[in-house]
């Protein structure tokens, strides 16, 4: 025990920060995927409103305003949050990551320890779930991070509680660990960690009725920390894509586990590191997988191999973990997946490769046991054995790729669809991760048989040995930039008005074209970032004070309007697509050509910037709508973008209020003045000879209320998913405003569930007082909970 922290888990430790040391100090960065586009883009607002001492529910800079708290990708009540209040948002983003990333082998190791497995073998699993390629490849999804690092410890406090005769600090700890569950980002990773849960205990035996209620409470005072979340994210889902429309059975199934993945266990990164040399997607059908790679490395591989037949409660549960872990991964691949995801209760879900949370967990403490019969133990012929076979495997793929050398880079080049010369360059990648690969083989082994000789330091040297090497081998999958690159105000900042509302062409696949690798200077995508934060990307203005439309989050917990409008402008001619824009109240937009000659009647160019292949082009639409406008001419009826983005539309007196019974009336403008505008409440002076509707800029969501001269009434939908409110002829009043009772009455059911686990706590510590009290001979305690 003593050698553990100097021999494991320090040098392993060490290891990983030095991986991260430049994002731990702030001159690099992550920026993969959604990480800059999308996630800095909302922290940034909700930063600079914590700054001022306020949690805002909607953010008004991003698509026409969109929902916080509410929606559960932002992450915006989980405690690391707290981070904005003294650092950069970047900074702060970046520490969401590695923080999670060092926190996961102990996780882990908690739950070995908690099955039984001895101190080093435990931080071994530790250490092979936090270096795998899955675990890493969770370093550019800021939303899955916490729960992935975080699920085995709930696993772990769970078994504590019910196997502990002192389950005090367990109770505290399943409902602390749930509650950051819950607000972790992700509800399915929740969901697969509380079905980990209660089978580990089921498999573990031995609990009585009341250890059963204690988790169960324990639960529901976790749920209750993280009511705030729950109310929201209920409030907001009706309006949302994805609870109002859901997804199709064939989305539900995109990113189900390929088995065309397994030579991915063999050569890590197959089909391309996460940049412009990634070509999988021309043979698997996806633009991008969810996971990057999930290459175990073949330490891990040999480990989970030399496991035996499960004979413990323990090995059985790991067993049947990894099995039911790939079963469900596999999604459409399983006949009988492929049938439960038609289901319509399942709408709301989609990619089943979530599930390899179970395999890699599962995994993970197999390799474990192994590690420690195989390496501690007496068993090591049995590991030697399998690492020779996989050295074997390895390099007969690696002659036959040499032999092959010339076939396979011609094929390769003609399957990518990539110029000559990516092909050779592919298979000479292949070829040194093969050898790569027979190395550490080759390493392990060496280690293995100076066990004996030098037992202080070849074990842990084989873990060290498996850190370092899964670091550089996957080291794209935690892909950095300097900092330095996104610190000044890009040139177009200077053609935009803060008061005007933008969209970016690029944030709905319209007028975007941000070229391919012939137009960078290196293949990483590094370039594209630097690029978009140039062309005034959302992550890029907002951080300036500019607000955007259209730019709807990935997830689908956005407005369903502001979806639909996204989709719509892929169907649209340039024409069309500006006198939406403009019915939408977008003031200037920017693309990444000239616009066709039909659309330039509508738009006046402020400039066109040099950037990396074309540039961009910055329009000012004439004519917009303007922020907020009484509109006297009124039609209802089934939405069509014909007659949103037709030529006869007028943006600045008629209004579409979808969804009615078709019906117009012909009214007059009315005028408008703006009395008061705060962060969530605006109110409005209103006069018009006729009845109208006012028509703002902002995004529609359930969360508004509003009142005219001081009697409710309902917001309505107008347009593509405007905020609207009908108001009588004449002079009134009229108050909009964002209702947050339920957000703050949700803080009781905090301070309730804070209340029920000290309650929990102080049970369980009597019941153990009581229970030693009655100890019998021995120190055996007749009477505990169980």
């Amino acid at each position: 025990m003593k050698r553990l922290p100097f021999l494991y888990v320090l040098p392993t430790l060490a290891l990983l920060i030095g991986a991260l040391g430049p994002v731990i100090v702030g001159s690099k960065t992550l920026y993969l995927r959604d990480f800059l586009n999308y996630h800095l883009t909302v922290k940034q607002g909700q930063a600079k409103a914590m700054v001022e001492g306020y949690l805002p529910l909607v953010d008004s800079q991003r698509a026409g305003g969109q929902a916080v708290v509410g929606n559960l990708n932002n992450v915006a009540l989980y405690p690391d949050n707290l981070l904005y209040l003294f650092a950069s948002p970047l900074w702060a983003l970046n520490a969401h990551m590695w923080l999670h990333l060092l926190l996961a082998p102990f996780a882990l190791y908690w739950l070995a320890r908690e099955w039984g497995l001895g101190n080093r073998a435990a931080w071994v699993a530790g250490c092979l779930y936090a270096v795998s390629g899955y675990f890493l490849s969770q370093m550019n999804l800021y939303n899955l991070m916490a729960g992935t690092a975080l699920a085995p410890a709930l696993v772990a406090a769970s078994l504590n509680t019910f196997r502990s005769a002192r389950p005090a600090r367990g109770v505290v700890a399943v409902g602390a660990l749930w509650s950051l569950l819950v607000l972790g980002g992700e509800p399915t990773l929740g969901m697969f960690a509380l079905l980990l849960a209660v089978s580990a205990c089921v498999f573990r035996g031995g609990g009585s009725r009341r250890k059963w209620v204690l988790l169960g409470a324990a639960i529901a005072c976790g749920s209750l920390l993280a009511l705030p979340q729950l109310v929201e994210t209920l409030r907001i889902l009706p309006g949302s894509y994805r609870g109002a429309r859901g997804y199709s059975p064939e989305t539900r199934l995109i990113r189900s586990w390929d088995p065309r993945y397994l030579i991915e266990w063999i050569v890590p990164l197959f089909y391309g590191p996460p940049d412009f040399r990634y070509w999988g997607n021309r043979v698997l059908g996806l633009s991008t997988p969810l996971y990057y790679s999930l290459y175990p490395g073949v330490l891990s591989l040999a480990l989970v191999f030399s496991a035996r037949r499960p004979h413990t409660r323990f090995e059985k549960w790991a067993w049947a973990t990894t099995a039911v872990g790939f079963l469900l991964a596999l999604g459409g691949w399983n006949p009988i997946l492929f049938f439960v995801y038609q289901l319509p209760v399942l709408s709301a879900l989609r990619f089943p490769i979530k599930a390899w949370i179970l395999l890699a967990i599962g995994a993970s403490l197999l390799g474990g046991v192994s590690y420690e019969r195989c390496v501690l133990g007496a068993e090591s012929r049995r590991l030697a054995t399998r690492l020779a076979v996989l050295a074997v495997i390895v390099f007969s793929v690696w002659i036959g790729l040499i032999l092959q050398a010339d076939e396979a880079a011609l094929t390769l080049t003609e399957l990518s669809g990539r110029p000559t010369g990516f092909g050779e360059a592919e298979v000479e990648r292949w070829s040194s991760s093969l050898l790569a690969s027979l190395g550490l083989l080759g390493g392990y082994l060496v280690l293995l048989a100076l066990r004996r000789r030098m037992p202080r330091l070849a074990s842990p040297a084989i873990l060290w040995l498996h850190v370092v090497s899964q670091l550089w081998l996957l080291q794209p999958l935690i892909s950095t930039d300097s900092t330095t690159a996104y610190r000044d105000p890009p040139p177009a900042l200077d053609y935009v008005r803060l008061d005007e509302r933008v969209a970016q062409g690029c944030s709905f696949k319209f007028a975007c074209d941000l070229g391919g690798p012939q137009d960078y200077s290196d293949p990483r995508m590094l370039w594209v970032e630097r690029r978009a934060f140039t062309e005034l990307f959302p992550f890029s203005g907002v951080r300036w004070g500019l607000s955007y439309s259209f730019d709807s989050s990935p997830d689908g917990l956005d407005s369903m309007w502001v979806h639909a409008g996204n989709k719509a402008f892929r169907h649209l001619d340039d024409a069309s697509a500006v006198r939406l824009l403009a019915v939408s109240g977008v003031d200037v937009l920017l693309v990444n050509r000239e616009l066709g000659e039909e659309a330039l009647r509508a738009v006046r160019l402020r400039t066109h910037l040099t950037t990396a292949g074309s540039g961009v082009w910055i329009y000012e639409i004439l004519d917009a709508a303007e922020e907020a406008q009484l509109v006297g001419r009124v039609r209802s009826g089934q939405m069509r973008l014909d007659e949103l983005s037709g030529e006869g539309v007028d943006p600045r007196n008629e209004v579409f209020l979808p969804g009615r019974a078709p019906s117009s009336r012909d009214g007059r403008r009315g005028a408008v003045k703006s009395l008061a505008a705060g962060r969530e409440e605006w109110i409005f002076e209103t006069q018009g000879e006729t009845e109208g509707v006012l028509v703002l800029t902002r995004a529609f969501l359930t969360l508004y209320r509003a009142s005219v001269d001081g009697e409710p009434v309902t917001p309505i939908v107008a347009n593509m998913g405007q905020l609207a409110i009908e108001v009588p002829a004449g002079q009134h009043r009229v108050r909009l405003w964002v209702d947050r009772e339920p957000f703050l009455w949700s803080f009781v059911g905090v301070f309730v569930g804070m209340l029920g686990l000290v309650g929990l706590a102080v049970i369980c510590r009597r019941a153990s007082a009581s229970a030693l009290q009655h100890a019998g001979p021995g120190g055996e305690s007749p009477l505990n909970l169980e």
